[in-house]
């Protein structure tokens, strides 16, 4: 296989394995502090363990294709993702005031400074986490 084609099983490899531990963990025990949506862990227990065994059998086949054609394990920084992720947020965020909300109606003139400013005050928390996780460690 060419070093593309590679490069492309292994990307495609990594989706699979990150999508099997997202399932895993959606159907544990919820230990999740959501408060605008709701996880519903509607999946029966009765499926669970066969929905395991197969994860296992997938997480098998995706350790022959490594062996196979020698994919490296890909290091992926937790910090980096983390952060990645928070500054999409802080994007969808500043979409959301109401500059830009007037693009789905008018806002109304008393809802616009409480809306910008509760915001305002989320992008600002957003950026102190980002910040705090992309500090160099000591």
């Amino acid at each position: 296989m060419t070093e593309a084609q590679l490069r492309h099983l292994s990307s495609v490899m990594r989706l699979l394995d990150e999508a099997l531990l997202e399932i895993e963990n959606g159907i544990g025990p919820s230990g999740h502090k959501e408060i605008i949506f709701i996880r519903q862990n509607d999946v029966p227990s009765s499926r669970k363990p066969a929905i395991l065994a197969e994860i296992e059998s997938l997480r098998h086949e995706l350790r022959n294709v490594k062996e196979r054609y020698n994919l490296t394990v890909e290091t992926i920084s937790e910090q980096h993702n983390f952060t990645a992720k928070l500054a999409l947020i802080a994007i969808e965020l500043e979409s959301a005031t109401s500059r830009y909300m007037a693009g789905y109606g008018v806002v109304d003139e008393g809802e616009r400074a409480p809306l910008d400013s509760q915001i305002s005050r989320i992008i600002k928390i957003v950026d102190s986490l980002r910040a705090m996780i992309a500090a160099p460690s000591c």
